[in-house]
């Protein structure tokens, strides 16, 4: 076989082998495109990765409005952290609490216990304290007087006995009466200053009694005579009175 010929055959090879391997490779191409397994693996594969996301229920709490006020629970409810659709529970709050509401979005609101402890709550389980109001925590013993958004005094006080413990509850100063005997079952004592709220238990002095952070009363709150003194300052009626463990 002459030179010519080998080369002639040689090309013909050459593009034989050419050819196919474009043809090869346009088919994968084309198996990748119309292939539904294929595409169904990267489309679920790349929505693996999507739902690693977190899904936020609402805004976090710098977005929030601030409020920045005395408030206290309503109903016993659940206290909430974070702000994702799983709405992570760390616990429950009991009613009548005090706390200090932060910020609120309208649905939530950002609040801190008297622990310094934040949580957020449901809107509708909350509810702002006025301007003014008497604050008592029985765990404490501490009574606390605002006036006008001013905190006037915290006051060490004694309270109801365990046979006749002091009520929790949210009420209002009925009257305000002085120089009077408080009558009931056991006793008749003379006190100077008598501002009541719950039938017949109220804010008093008692002359010569000079312990308190004590459970010994009738139901009462027992208070210091200066410190009974300047609460009739400020004390008026309809003042709010919240009164909690």
């Amino acid at each position: 076989m002459n030179n010519k010929k080998k080369i002639a055959i040689l090309a013909a090879t050459a593009a034989m082998l050419i050819a196919i391997s474009n043809k090869s490779s346009n088919k994968d191409t084309l198996s990748k495109e119309i292939n539904p397994t294929i595409q169904n693996e990267i489309n679920y594969e790349d929505e693996k990765i999507v739902q690693t996301e977190p899904t936020r229920l609402f805004e976090p709490k710098d977005l929030f409005t601030p409020v920045f006020h005395r408030g206290y629970i309503t109903n016993d409810t659940l206290l909430y952290d974070w702000y994702t659709d799983e709405k992570t529970v760390w616990g429950t709050i009991d009613k009548f609490q005090g706390v200090n509401v932060i910020s609120t979005n309208g649905v939530y609101s950002y609040i801190e216990n008297d622990n310094h402890e934040v949580y957020y709550v449901l809107n509708k389980d909350i509810e702002l304290l006025p301007d003014s109001y008497i604050e008592s925590d029985l765990s404490d013993k501490i009574t606390t007087l605002a006036y006008e958004k001013e905190i006037i005094g915290k006051f060490t006080v004694s309270i109801g006995a365990p046979s006749t413990p002091t009520d929790e509850g949210y009420f209002e100063i009925k009257g305000k009466d002085y120089n009077r005997y408080l009558d009931g079952p056991g006793y008749h004592t003379y006190v100077n200053y008598f501002f009541y709220y719950n039938g017949g238990e109220g804010f008093h002095n008692l002359p010569g009694y000079t312990t308190f952070g004590e459970e010994v009363s009738h139901g009462c709150t027992r208070m210091r005579d200066e410190d009974i003194e300047l609460m009739d300052k400020y004390v008026y009626v309809g003042m709010k009175v919240l009164v909690h463990k």
